[in-house]
C-alpha cells in the first residue's frame, strides 16, 4: 500500500480513501477568552482544555502519485521548507474549521 489516507471499517479492515496523501496534521485551536478572539493551536496530546477548543486546522501534504517532474522540487509544509527526494509534485492543502459554540 502506498501513501494514502486510510480508514478502518467496522470490521477492522483497512480501506484506502484517497491516494497520494503523504502527511496529515491536525491542530486544535483553543480560545483563550470568551470573545473567541485569541487562538492558540495545539497538537491533540497538548490541548489544555478540550471544552475551549473552538477551531480545527487540517493540514495535508498531497503528492501526484506518479513522477511528473524532471528533478525533485522544494515545497512548504506547515510553514517549513522541504526538499523532495522524488520527482513527485507536492502540494500543501490547509483549511481551518470553526466549531460552533454549545
Amino acid at each position: 500500500m502506498g501513501e494514502a489516507l486510510y480508514r478502518k471499517n467496522f470490521s477492522g479492515k483497512r480501506e484506502e480513501l484517497i491516494p497520494g496523501i503523504e502527511n496529515m496534521q491536525i491542530l486544535y485551536g483553543v480560545c483563550a477568552d470568551s470573545n473567541r478572539d485569541t487562538l492558540i493551536y495545539y497538537k491533540a496530546a497538548q490541548v489544555p482544555n478540550w471544552s475551549q477548543v473552538c477551531s480545527v486546522d487540517v493540514d495535508l501534504l498531497i503528492n501526484s502519485i506518479d513522477s511528473v517532474l524532471l528533478k525533485p522540487e522544494n515545497y512548504l509544509f506547515q510553514g517549513e521548507s522541504m526538499t523532495a527526494t522524488d520527482r513527485l509534485l507536492h502540494k500543501n492543502w490547509e483549511t481551518y474549521i470553526a466549531l460552533r459554540e454549545t
